[in-house]
């Protein structure tokens, strides 16, 4: 259940927050909202996005567009790109 005050620096880390801090924190300019949507089959996560609806605000992040060039799917790429592909979506660790 929602907090009454939560604050950024509480939910950091956290991959899922309750919608009730969600909305509360929405405004935050520190808060920013990704959509890793991805589907096996007959569904494509980006165009949903696309489509809507959605956060207003929110972000489309697609671990492939980023992922190490492998004989393996969606693998994590190297630190350095995953923080150049976060700072290029505005995230930060403040």
């Amino acid at each position: 259940m929602g907090s009454m005050s939560i604050s950024p620096d509480s939910i950091k880390g956290k991959t899922m927050i309750d919608v009730s801090d969600a909305i509360e924190l929405h405004s935050h300019p520190n808060v920013k909202f990704l959509d890793g949507s991805w589907f096996l089959a007959d569904r494509n996560g980006r165009q949903e996005f696309l489509d809507g609806p959605r956060i207003a605000g929110a972000q489309f992040f697609d671990i492939d567009d980023i992922a190490t060039e492998s004989p393996y799917l969606h693998m994590m790429p190297s630190p350095e790109l995953f923080a150049a592909a976060m700072d290029a979506m505005g995230i930060t660790n403040s």
